[in-house]
């Protein structure tokens, strides 16, 4: 018989049931991964691991700084299946819960959070990471805010005041990336996250700040960008002084025409 009829003479015929298949075992390459016979790897594989994965995928960490620690070691097969699977690229589990294997604190923030950023809740990492290399921390897929403004509006196209942390991308210096317990996936409630840059004692000298009491800072400023100096919301810019009325029982006296 030809491979790989004759494999699956005592092997499982995985190629059944499978959405995804490694296109050498799709082919009946078997003998390009396996000695037939013999050998000092497991599975009779050729070579280690990770030096047979990189006869052909070995451009897949060049060059980049930073590495997804299973890529870099080898264990290829711990996210992969290497012959086929029900889920896309050959991956084990679909795609959030195999994240969550290892990244168990995560599993447990989402399971309590009450607020959840909509790709981490939906499984969908790879919006946002890359899953073997990147040139950028945590694998991300794009630097700063140019990777959120995938998905947000980018609101400092046309803005005439932007809030510096917007400005240069540092958006996890107010959002959590995943889950939090504040609205908009604050790292800390309400004025908090404001006042861990801006001194609470001089905003309390600032007009109009004192009756605010506890209120967010939001209800008056815009937190990323506006048109208005200070951040200010359309509706609270201080707008042109009302005249003085006259006292009550009394008319205010007009001013005698010029001849």
């Amino acid at each position: 018989a030809e491979l790989p009829a004759l494999c699956f003479i005592c092997h499982e015929n995985f190629f059944a049931k499978a959405k995804s298949t490694h296109p050498p075992a799709e082919m009946g390459e078997c003998l390009l991964c396996h000695h037939p016979h013999e050998s000092e790897n497991k599975k009779l594989l050729l070579k280690p691991a990770k030096a047979l994965c990189f006869e052909c995928h070995g451009d897949l960490l060049d060059k980049a700084k930073v590495v997804h620690p299973p890529a870099r070691s080898g264990e290829c097969i711990i996210c992969h299946n290497p012959h086929a699977s029900k889920e896309e690229k050959l991956l084990r589990k679909p795609a959030g819960e195999l994240c969550l294997t290892c990244h168990k604190e995560l599993k447990e923030l989402l399971a309590k959070a009450e607020v959840k950023h909509m790709p981490a809740e939906s499984g969908e990492c790879v919006s946002c990471h890359k899953p073997h290399a990147s040139n950028e921390k945590k694998l991300l897929a794009k630097e700063g805010a140019a990777l959120c403004f995938e998905c947000h509006e980018n609101f400092l196209e046309k803005a005439k005041f932007k809030h510096p942390p917007a400005e240069s991308g540092d958006c996890v210096e107010c959002h959590s990336p995943h889950v939090s317990s504040e609205q908009a996936l604050l790292v800390r409630k309400g004025q908090q996250v404001c006042f861990e840059c801006h001194d609470k004692a001089d905003m309390a000298k600032a007009a109009g700040h004192a009756q605010m009491g506890e209120k967010a800072c939001q209800t008056c400023h815009n937190p990323h960008a506006a048109d208005n100096e200070k951040f200010l919301k359309a509706g609270a810019v201080p707008g042109p002084a009302a005249p003085a009325e006259a006292p009550a029982g009394k008319t205010a006296k007009e001013k005698p025409a010029k001849p």
